[in-house]
């Protein structure tokens, strides 16, 4: 999946598998980016 260069999970890629992937599993994936991005030298 891409993320933005904010880390974001972009409105239309949520929107494409709103019907087989929930709020939560968007909600992780941008979690886990984030705290790689803040753990990465």
């Amino acid at each position: 999946m891409n993320l933005n260069s904010g880390g974001i999970m972009s409105k239309n890629r949520r929107w494409q598998y709103q019907y087989t992937v929930t709020e939560d599993v968007f909600d992780f994936i941008e979690q886990a980016q984030a705290l790689l991005k803040t753990n990465t030298l």
